[in-house]
């Protein structure tokens, strides 16, 4: 079922920020919608609070959304959607599904077509704008902004270091984790409890968030891609269909690539992936455990091609 929540709750005025709105704000501008893109944990709905926190004039509701919308929340939907439109007011909508039902296609396109002056309508999900609202992407009603918008970048890590007075290196821990927002937090907030953090640090809660929090948003055919790229030195469209009967490999692949779990190989062809550092010690059934039997057939594959 939606949820519907009037606001955020606020940014706890203690804490770390770094501020990456600026790609928002000039969607913002531009576009009478905007559809951010980006795995969990990337810093979507953070990017979001603080712009929001920026601009305390702008009255917004948000609509949670799941998976398993059913057709019979059309009404309640359709209600709540006029009454938002009739007030001008921002609509967010969270949790964003890769497919959507077609009445609620219909809405949010009409929706986006009847705002007005500075009202706004922002959709945030996991995987890329749903293939339904393409058109209204390529029509220029609606703005994109995208995960590589929010990793941080050397600076970044640094001043975060700084802030939070650790000794990790810099360069290691963005190596590691790829700029990955929520990440990067978890490890320094940690380092309180642990000391230094380093790549062969295994600690609970670091491998918990990873599990929970990320990979457990993961379809079954990413989460198989991504065991198969633990044990291989790549992998490629090919490798993916022989071995794991993956339909549609390549589409499956560039997302990974996009949303930071897979990178490509050094040294290789563009065609071919590996796993990103940060996730390729993860426990095989965070992932999906696969027999034995199974992952030795894996490499001798790989062996024999």
């Amino acid at each position: 079922m939606s949820r519907i929540h009037n606001q955020y709750r606020e940014l706890e005025s203690s804490y770390n920020y770094i501020d990456k709105t600026e790609c928002l704000e000039k969607e913002i501008e531009r576009f009478p919608s905007v559809y951010i893109e980006g795995a969990a944990g990337c810093g979507k709905t953070t990017m979001m609070r603080m712009f929001l926190e920026k601009h305390p004039e702008v009255d917004y509701t948000v609509l949670w959304m799941d998976e398993d919308e059913k057709d019979k929340e059309y009404e309640e939907y359709e209600r709540y959607v006029d009454k938002y439109v009739d007030n001008s007011r921002w609509l967010i909508l969270e949790n964003v599904p890769e497919e959507l039902p077609l009445h609620t296609v219909g809405m949010i396109k009409r929706s986006i077509r009847r705002l007005g002056g500075q009202d706004r309508i922002i959709l945030i999900g996991r995987n890329e704008i749903p293939d339904a609202l393409l058109g209204t992407f390529w029509n220029r009603e609606m703005g994109l902004v995208t995960q590589n918008s929010m990793l941080f970048d050397q600076d970044e890590v640094e001043c975060l270091i700084k802030q939070y007075g650790s000794r990790t290196s810099t360069e290691q821990l963005l190596r590691y984790t790829g700029g990955w927002a929520g990440i990067v937090d978890v490890i320094l907030r940690l380092e309180s409890k642990y000391g230094a953090w380093n790549p062969e640090s295994c600690w609970h809660e670091m491998n918990r968030y990873i599990k929970e929090i990320i990979l457990d948003t993961l379809q079954r055919e990413e989460r198989e891609i991504l065991h198969l790229a633990q044990y291989l030195p790549w992998v490629d469209e090919e490798m993916c269909e022989e071995i794991l009967g993956t339909a549609h490999a390549e589409v499956i692949l560039g997302r990974m690539l996009r949303k930071g779990f897979l990178v490509h190989t050094e040294g290789e062809p563009d065609t071919r992936w590996s796993v990103a550092p940060i996730f390729c010690h993860i426990e095989e059934a965070s992932l999906g455990r696969r027999s034995e039997e199974h992952t030795s057939e894996l490499q001798s594959l790989f062996a024999i091609s």
